[in-house]
């Protein structure tokens, strides 16, 4: 409602695109009692003189005389309401679907006056294309600002679902799939190194803290786009080996006080070379080292089948950063 509230016109683009429905059904309608009628016209005369069939030429008039005539008035308006409503429906605001299913099949059936393409491909899906690269664009800075990591490809997976959803609900396949593409690239790919660096909440964090969902999440959106995928892979590879890193530094204080330890000890137990106390140091520092890196293959290993769905570039990418 609030959305609704914010935007009046949004009763009056649907009362247009109604009435243009409306006359469209009736103008169908009387179309299929004309070439019932006139069947037999159709099928000799019609056929012999090469002419244009009795339903086509019905359709042109329409497109002609109807929908683009006065200079495109009425087409460019329904369009714009078309644009409108779907721009409400992303915002929050209830919309009838039906309606917008009616107007989307009329342009669908529409052939254009080049006869190459409809109306719907020639007026309505680049608009739509061009406002939704616009609305994600805002709305990938707007997140990035104030999203976590998580947060933002969850909200980036829940537009993709919402586009999927309205291509299939009155849009056509066709679109659906440009639509995702778009997503794609505004959302994710145009930011793919910003998203997973989020300070304090980025690709880092999930994976210490093993949130597979939102890694899963993650990687199908970076997946279907080899550089965006790429750039993952990178990170991942890097934070193993600063883990790796990491460990062996903290263990070096605990191997420089273990062999002090044993020296003194040696000193004390004559019997007891203090070579053989520090070897046997060094020995539990590396056993120690070993045992956390085999912890955290499996961890990584949990999150290969988890998240990254048996990904084998995943899998070798992480697999090559053990061994280094």
């Amino acid at each position: 409602m609030d959305a609704v509230r914010s935007n009046p016109s949004a009763a009056s683009n649907n009362a247009l695109l109604s009435s243009v429905r409306h006359l469209w059904s009736e103008h169908v309608t009387a179309m299929l009692v004309i070439k019932d009628v006139l069947m037999y016209v159709d099928k000799v005369y019609v056929k012999n003189a090469n002419l244009v069939p009795v339903y086509e030429m019905g359709m042109c008039v329409f497109r002609d005389k109807v929908l683009l005539a006065a200079q495109k008035r009425l087409i460019t308006q329904v369009v714009k309401a078309t644009l409108a409503q779907i721009s409400c429906e992303r915002r929050g605001a209830h919309v009838d679907r039906s309606v917008l299913r009616g107007v989307v099949d009329m342009l669908v059936e529409l052939q254009g006056t080049g006869q190459t393409c409809t109306l719907y491909e020639t007026t309505m899906q680049p608009q739509l294309l061009a406002e939704s690269r616009s609305f994600y664009c805002d709305a990938a800075k707007t997140r990035l600002l104030d999203h976590s990591t998580a947060a933002y490809v969850r909200a980036a997976q829940a537009d993709i679902d919402a586009e999927m959803d309205r291509a299939r609900a009155y849009l056509v396949p066709a679109t659906g799939t440009l639509l995702r593409n778009v997503l794609l690239d505004e959302l994710i790919d145009k930011h793919a190194s910003d998203i997973i660096n989020i300070p304090n909440t980025g690709l880092v964090q999930l994976l210490d803290h093993r949130d597979t969902a939102a890694l899963q999440t993650l990687y199908n959106l970076y997946a279907p786009m080899h550089p965006t995928l790429l750039i993952l892979q990178t990170n991942i590879h890097s934070h193993i080996l600063e883990l790796g890193q990491k460990f062996a530094v903290s263990l070096a204080p605990l191997s420089s006080n273990t062999t002090q330890n044993d020296e003194q000890e040696g000193s004390r137990d004559k019997d007891k070379p203090a070579q053989v106390l520090g070897m046997a140091a060094k020995t539990a520092m590396a056993l120690r080292w070993v045992q956390d890196i085999l912890d955290l293959y499996d961890a990584y290993d949990e999150i290969i089948r988890v998240s990254f769905s048996e990904c084998q570039s995943m899998r070798q990418s992480i697999h090559d950063a053990f061994i280094e």
